[in-house]
């Protein structure tokens, strides 16, 4: 099944690397992989064409790949209050420490208030659960919304990072006037 995810790129704020780039080695093309550095590897496969190079059935592919497309942005755009990026790494909220605006506040009473009028309405479900408390409400909206995880991300030396160091404990190491994190829409 295709899914879309978000992905967090973290580059220098004074550098030549274009996103391209740094994502070209994470392509499921293997030749577009290979552009990047990424070494494909040749799967053998009765059904498959006859390969020159490999003298054997089979395909080429990448074995580090992640996604066949992405764009910046896309559904993901507006994450951390930005619209297309490099956002400054300075400039992105800390959950540890970020306080919503008062316009904010009152969207996630909103939001709070309009949870309970559906439980009340039609009851509790699986994806609708009557919050501990507002306090609780306000803590989990926070944390998904304005300082989301995005669910991988690609560090400072243009590593894929996925289910390793926190996206923000990573960036909480970084100086933060030297990088800028762009938000990715990748598609697999």
């Amino acid at each position: 099944m295709p899914m879309h995810y978000c992905v967090a790129v973290i580059r220098p704020k004074e550098g030549p690397l274009s996103l391209a780039s740094i994502l070209a080695p994470f392509c499921g093309d293997p030749d577009l992989a290979a552009l990047g550095g990424a070494v494909p590897e040749f799967q053998e496969d009765e059904d498959a064409n006859f390969d020159d190079e490999a003298q054997a059935k089979g395909y080429w592919y990448n074995p580090d790949a992640h996604w066949d497309w992405w764009e910046e942005g896309g559904r993901w755009e507006g994450l951390w209050g930005y619209d297309l990026a490099p956002i400054p790494l300075a400039d992105l909220p800390d959950p540890e420490t970020y306080e919503p605006t008062e316009a904010e506040e009152r969207a996630i009473r909103l939001d709070y208030e309009s949870l309970l009028a559906k439980i009340e309405r039609h009851g509790e479900s699986r994806e609708r659960k009557r919050p501990k408390s507002f306090d609780d409400f306000r803590r989990t909206h926070i944390r998904f919304r304005e300082c989301a995880e995005p669910y991988a991300y690609v560090d400072a030396d243009g590593s894929w990072v996925e289910g390793g160091v926190p996206f923000w404990d990573y960036v909480r190491s970084l100086p933060k006037d030297d990088f800028t994190v762009d938000v990715v829409d990748c598609h697999c």
